[in-house]
């Protein structure tokens, strides 16, 4: 499984156009909840003048938070239509997807074979969306984030009603700073 998040990430890598300028990332986010993990962190490259962003993560729910620890990757495309400048302040709205992982044992693709067929099983890749908005000064800022995943959204799509929004969306909140 690692192995194939490393040959992801190195295609990805190829088909950029532009060279991602040292250090690696422009910027390190830290996030508490949001679906990535009770706390992650990760960093995020500018392009496209500010116009769109991606990001990498590494997220970890310890035991004390589940029934199990357990450890997550994220990468994140995040696209923003516009931002406001307010003396030195920068207020960026942003929506987009992305890939997630558990990286846990519980999620082994091999545990299938011995579960009851009406058993639900949570799959180990997700594809996600969310939205949000990054309040900035020169060298850093705040972000507030709702993200949910294609399971929770096809769960909802089925429900005829009996599930909201705020069931299927998570909550993440963050500080970026730039490097």
């Amino acid at each position: 499984m690692f192995k194939s998040l490393v040959i992801a990430l190195a295609l990805l890598a190829t088909l950029r156009a532009e060279p991602i300028n040292p250090p690696p990332f422009d910027y390190l986010n830290i996030q508490h909840a949001g679906n990535v993990g009770i706390i992650a962190l990760g960093g995020g490259n500018t392009f496209l003048e500010g116009h769109y962003e991606m990001e990498f993560y590494l997220g970890l729910t310890p035991r004390t938070h589940s029934e199990a620890s357990v450890a997550a990757v994220a990468m994140k495309n995040n696209l923003i239509p516009f931002s406001l400048h307010v003396s030195e302040y920068r207020f960026k709205p942003y929506a987009g997807l992305g890939l997630l992982s558990a990286l846990n044992h519980r999620y082994d693709p091999q545990w299938r074979d011995e579960l009851p067929d009406e058993y639900y099983y949570q799959d180990i890749w997700h594809f996600s969306a969310h939205f949000g908005a990054v309040f900035e000064r020169s060298d850093w800022g705040v972000y507030v984030e709702a993200m949910t995943i294609d399971s929770y959204f096809s769960v909802y799509a089925s429900s005829k009603g009996s599930l909201g929004l705020d069931d299927i969306f998570s909550l993440g909140v963050g500080l970026r700073i730039k490097l």
